[in-house]
């Protein structure tokens, strides 16, 4: 595994210097996937589960607290959709969970003989686990919607140079909202602060009793939630 980080990454928390340590690593295979093009917050190469079945390597201990939110955040996607884990095998298509810089991941599935999903030092949190393991299974950003422009203003102008591609707007050729409303709440929206440059927000909510609202880390909102199980179909399985 490499630890840089890859241009077409996602979420990349830039003050975080963990290097990557031989061995630190557990491995989710998204087994079962076959190729069909989705259209959600998605990419062209995202392909949905066969079976609603992702098969994984158990998360190994030297992972030590960050195991924690991992576990309970496979959990929690067993528990509210028909995505399940299972021991990897030998899989061609898997992700590989790694302690990285920062947070991050690709959105879908790119790479074949592991890819990698990055949970490093300062990701410790059960809704960032979330919203990196949404990455891989087709979702971007909240505010990536194509009708972001609506409900938030994207302040260019604060943005950290070199992080302007998490805050791109994916147009509906590329992605759908499957007649869903914009949700501030979505654990897939950034904080208004995020990647900031130090001259300001770099969010701003229209209505603006939700400018303290978007952000949130707890847990995936009622919307994230009914979105993935739209996406995968979980209600006809």
């Amino acid at each position: 595994c490499s630890s840089d980080v890859p241009n077409e990454a996602l979420d990349v928390i830039d003050h975080v210097t963990r290097r990557y340590e031989p061995g630190h690593s557990a491995d989710l295979t998204l087994s079962g996937f076959y190729q069909k093009m989705l259209k959600r917050r998605t990419s062209g190469f995202v392909l949905e589960l066969h079976d609603g079945t992702v098969a994984s390597k158990q998360v190994g201990p030297e992972f030590h607290t960050p195991r924690v939110f991992i576990v309970r955040a496979l959990d929690t996607f067993r528990v509210k959709s028909c995505i399940d884990f299972k021991v990897w095998d030998t899989e061609e298509y898997y992700l590989n969970i790694v302690k990285l810089i920062g947070c991050w991941s690709y959105v879908g599935q790119v790479f074949a003989n592991g890819q990698n999903l990055s949970i490093g030092a300062g990701c410790e949190s059960h809704g960032v686990v979330e919203h990196e393991i949404l990455h891989a299974l087709g979702f971007y950003h909240e505010q990536s919607r194509y009708d972001r422009d609506d409900y938030v203003d994207i302040v260019f102008n604060n943005i950290k140079t070199g992080q302007e591609h998490n805050f791109r707007k994916v147009g509906s050729d590329e992605s759908s909202t499957h007649g869903t409303p914009y949700d501030y709440f979505s654990v897939m929206h950034y904080n208004k602060d995020a990647f900031t440059n130090g001259n300001g927000s770099t969010i701003i909510t229209i209505d603006p009793k939700y400018q303290d609202v978007i952000g949130q880390r707890l847990d995936m909102s009622p919307l994230d939630v009914q979105e993935l199980n739209l996406l995968y179909k979980c209600g006809k399985r």
